[in-house]
């Protein structure tokens, strides 16, 4: 394959030099963000402590979705992986042992 850049013929030096700098350009000008690791977890409560699981994740900023059952509440939620330790063990505390902070996906970036 032959590459021309204004009718000269560019080895691989000469493409990196043609293009590399266009490439630069469009890194310093991209919008950049930053990829967060976060884990998607499921816990089990009942109704009498729903309200202080909720106001929990309310307060860390955490997206959750719950759904109501004969039992109590199941809670799915997408947690950054510094928030599942401390809320794991919170999880502990509010429910006497009696339920755990379950991983059910693996790690994703959002």
């Amino acid at each position: 394959v032959n590459r021309w850049y204004g009718g000269i013929k560019l080895g691989t030096g000469g493409l990196v030099r043609a293009y590399g700098g266009c490439a630069g350009q469009c890194l310093l000008l991209a919008e950049k963000i930053e990829l967060i690791e976060k884990k998607k977890v499921q816990f089990s409560c009942q109704f009498n402590e729903w309200a202080i699981f909720q106001y929990e994740l309310n307060q860390q900023q955490i997206d959750y979705q719950e759904e109501y059952t004969a039992e109590g509440v199941q809670i799915s939620a997408l947690f950054q992986l510094h928030q599942i330790q401390p809320f794991a063990l919170k999880i502990q505390d509010v429910t006497r042992g009696r339920e755990q902070l379950k991983i059910i996906e693996e790690a994703t970036d959002d």
